[in-house]
């Protein structure tokens, strides 16, 4: 398994504040296991939990969107 067996992967979702009521966007970056050929940076695509690759990729691209 090499590096770019893995790529990363931004979720972005928003949540409102309990207190402010102000909606907030938030981040979530995960580290994604990656078979598939041509993906570049910015494409969006499917992941599904799987086994753990490793200490921080629990996560297999199943389709580019």
């Amino acid at each position: 398994m090499s590096s770019k067996d893995t790529v990363k992967v931004a979720i972005s979702y928003s949540i409102r504040h309990p207190k402010y009521q102000k909606v907030m966007k938030k981040t979530t970056n995960l580290l994604v296991h990656n078979e598939m050929e041509g993906l570049k940076v910015g494409d969006k695509v499917e992941i599904v939990k799987s086994m753990p690759f490793s200490k921080k990729k629990h996560f297999i691209v199943t389709k580019k969107v």
